[in-house]
């Protein structure tokens, strides 16, 4: 954890005797060092995200100002010179025809009109929103007063709405949904319309009767756009009752979840979370939760006691803290889902104190469950598995499928499998769900399933590399660390490496390039067009594209490769970053964002993935003394090689002699092109900061051998610090270490082992493992979270108990 409840505390603080000859040179580079007002008025495109048209002529994106705390949005041709920007505005879209850019600024929308100075205002703006759907032709606002005008994009056609309050488009922008407000004297009358955008037809879909007051809220519409389901909230009791109404096009609106419908428990209510339809519309699931028992009060001059209970997952002084604020306790979960089939009147309570879903199918009739033990005592022992089953949202009935820990199940496209990871054999299996048939269908795979990066933690479900995409033709891709298989969910076609080994034998981790948002798992892969991969140079952090044929060969070309970051994510390397890739809809071409150490992240267009074309150049670290990074290697007491990143000033001099500060964290090697914006320590060392003011920063990757984490920090770290004594430039009298929670362990770890630092800080870090062991989290959790996970399969690595190891 990076960032840990312990107190910062600083075990030797004498950076001072370092600072001696880190101050820089105003002769050698006379650009100012990073400092407080630097980090104020610091601007770049870090953690900026690109939307592009569907035409790929114009792209967006925002540069924030830390100084003003606001966004300004950028609207610029990918093409030419064409710019426009707008100090203050939230970020916008582009319409479906590529000619118009629109966005709010204050209580004013903008419709500007793209590659011209000519743009529209309409104020007096409460809100707008859009269709959801690639074609992006109609835009609703509302204004302060509660009109509501239906705009098109394309033919400036408009309709107007008066008293709404709420509204939203289906998921096909074909259906607007309203709900109107009308008070006369002391009664709130409302109403939902249901309005067909292409006809103008308009239906009442609910509205108050004259005797009560009651409201519509929730409202969440299904895959197709064809059916709504919603809550009616009857006010009028003295606790609020939700009820769910069901409505589709043609068909009156009918009361379809309450109190007294069959299934639900008398002890139960409807929660406030907003019901929704399963992935083919057949179900609507909503939770619920158990009534709120009336207040006791207490008898006059009785003795105020607090009971404690040794099985409570909260302690009780925390129960009582959150039930003074009126909010629930974090991790407890109180709500359950329950499901209704649309033309049933019977009730499903999918989940309770003892099971739990898992997983929902694409548009099956299926859901995975699984049965759940809390109880605070698991937490000291050993892990708890837990069985799986196949549950059927028709009648309830349930199929075993498995037993394990954090089991994560995934629905075949063609709703014919299920597949699951087994983490005790470490294949991929393969349900069937007509005839109840396990298969394990990676079985004649040679190379590890597991995630590389997680090969060193101690888990007791080994998590695998993952799932790439779902083709078209019901098969699947899956990564081994470093290649592509093609998986039958069937079994009776052998699992195919699609990369042919290339990644394995070039130290290559090879993956599906998607277009930004997609999640993996869901996303659908055209089996007769060849997929766009991605690159990482495991040896040099380098990143480079290819492309691969999806022929019965499954050649494999490379496109580019470049000594800088552009696109990685968790499963390839270590970095939390993920580099943003946009694509038009309408045209290939890709936003993407490069970046290295020395030069700070803009976006670049490409159309082939082979040259690619500066579109910004926001260089803010240009004004200051900067830093570069290298990499650097030695070996391990073992034998086996270990990498770091060598951060210098960017005016380096072999002549001089450096201070040096050794900062680690597990494993940062990754990151050897990665922009680093300064900023004030905050826990972790702020290398641009230090570098600045004529420091070398050295991070080292830690290897861990489980059991043995002290030792493995000694043989990671110490050869590191001795491969750098070796340059002349390093100030051997003038090392220093920094470490922040984990890190601040292994600080504790180094000062016992080795004399070569002459000053060391530790913050938030671990000092005696003893007294941490079976701590809490403040909230007062232990289930899982707690210093006891920290130490016997968290970061710690013990692998047991602390009786046994």
């Amino acid at each position: 954890m990076r960032h840990c409840f312990f107190t910062f505390v600083i075990i030797h603080l004498s950076f001072c005797v370092l600072s001696q000859t880190a101050t820089p040179s105003s002769t050698i580079n006379s650009k100012p060092i990073i400092d407080s007002a630097a980090i104020a008025n610091w601007t770049d495109l870090l953690w900026s995200e690109a939307s592009i048209s569907p035409d790929g002529k114009y792209f967006m994106y925002p540069i924030y100002n830390p100084l003003t705390e606001s966004e300004t949005q950028v609207i610029q041709s990918t093409g030419n010179s064409w710019k426009k920007e707008f100090i203050g505005a939230e970020r916008g879209f582009f319409s479906g025809n590529s000619k118009l850019a629109v966005f709010k600024k204050g209580d004013s929308l903008y419709l500007q009109f793209l590659g011209k100075d000519k743009a529209m205002r309409i104020g007096n703006i409460a809100s707008y929103k859009k269709i959801n759907s690639g074609a992006n032709q109609w835009l609703a606002y509302i204004t302060k007063t509660n009109e509501l005008t239906l705009y098109n994009l394309l033919t400036d056609k408009k309709q107007q709405y008066q008293n709404v309050w709420e509204y939203q488009f289906n998921n096909n922008g074909q259906v607007l949904l309203l709900k109107t407000k009308i008070k006369k004297e002391s009664i709130t009358s409302e109403s939902v319309e249901w309005i067909t955008i292409s006809s103008s037809k308009q239906y009442t879909v609910w509205q108050t009767a004259n005797d009560k007051e009651r409201s519509a809220s929730s409202f969440s519409f299904d895959e197709e756009g064809s059916q709504l389901v919603f809550f009616v909230q009857d006010r009028t009791q003295s606790q609020p009752v939700n009820t769910v109404w069901y409505f589709k096009e043609g068909v009156k609106a009918v009361e379809k979840v309450t109190k007294e419908t069959p299934g639900i428990d008398s002890g139960m209510m409807l929660s406030d979370n907003a019901p929704s339809f399963n992935k083919n519309g057949m179900y609507i699931f909503f939770d619920i939760q158990p009534r709120l028992p009336s207040p006791l009060t207490p008898k006059p001059g009785a003795v105020q006691v607090d009971v404690w209970n040794h099985k409570d997952l909260v302690l009780q002084s925390m129960q009582m803290y959150f039930n003074k604020k009126q909010e629930e306790i974090p991790h407890i979960k109180n709500e359950f889902i329950a499901s209704i089939e649309i033309g049933d009147k019977q009730i499903r309570q999918l989940e309770s104190d003892s099971e739990r879903v898992v997983a929902s199918g694409f548009d099956c009739d299926f859901i995975v469950t699984s049965l759940w033990q809390e109880t605070g005592d698991k937490t000291w022992f050993k892990y708890q598995k837990n069985p799986y089953y196949l549950t059927s949202l028709k009648d309830g009935t349930r199929k075993y499928l498995t037993t394990g820990i954090d089991i994560h199940f995934f629905f075949s496209g063609n709703k014919k499998f299920l597949i699951f990871f087994d983490s005790e054999l470490h294949h991929y299996m393969s349900y069937n769900i007509e005839n109840g048939t396990i298969k394990n269908i990676t079985e004649s795979i040679p190379t590890k399933l597991t995630a590389e990066e997680l090969d060193e933690n101690v888990t007791p479900n080994p998590f695998p590399a993952g799932i790439a995409g779902w083709l078209s033709n019901g098969n699947f891709l899956i990564r081994d660390n470093y290649d592509l298989w093609m998986l039958d969910p069937s079994g009776k076609q052998p699992p195919e490496n699609i990369t042919n080994g290339f990644g394995r034998a070039n130290n290559i981790k090879l993956d599906l390039l998607l277009n930004g948002g997609m999640r993996e798992e869901n996303t659908m892969l055209p089996i007769n067009k060849p997929l766009l991969l991605t690159g990482f140079w495991t040896k040099t952090k380098d990143n480079g594209f290819f492309k691969l044929e999806m022929n019965k060969k499954k050649e494999l070309q490379l496109l580019s490769v470049h000594p800088c970051l552009i696109y990685a994510n968790s499963k390839q390397t270590t970095l939390s970053l993920l580099v943003s890739k946009t694509k038009a809809d309408n045209a290939d071409v890709w936003i993407v964002k490069k970046q290295t150490m020395a030069e700070a992240p803009n976006f670049f267009s490409t159309s082939d993935f082979k040259s690619f074309k500066q579109l910004t150049n926001l260089q803010p670290q240009r004004n200051y003394r900067w830093a570069v990074s290298e990499l650097m290697t030695w070996k391990m007491p073992d034998g086996r090689a270990c990498q770091g990143i060598l951060y210098k000033p960017e005016d380096f001099d072999t002549i001089k002699k450096y201070p040096v500060i050794i900062y680690y964290y597990e494993k940062e090697s990754g990151g050897l092109h990665q922009f680093l914006r300064p900023g004030l320590i905050d826990g972790a060392l702020n290398i641009p900061w230090f570098v600045s003011r004529g420091y070398l920063v050295f991070v080292p990757d830690v290897y861990y051998t489980i059991g043995h984490v002290a030792k493995s920090v000694v043989n990671s770290v110490i050869p590191g610090v001795r491969e750098l004594l070796k340059l002349p430039f390093v100030d051997s009298a003038s090392i220093g270490i920094q470490g922040h929670s984990f890190g601040g362990y292994e600080t504790n770890i180094l000062i016992t082992e080795s004399n070569l630092f002459a000053a060391a800080i530790e913050g938030a870090g671990a000092s005696d493992l003893i007294s941490q062991y079976g701590s809490l989290l403040p909230a007062g959790r232990n289930k899982g979270q707690g210093a006891l996970h920290q130490e016997k399969s968290g970061q710690h690595r013990m692998d047991g108990l602390l009786w046994e190891n």
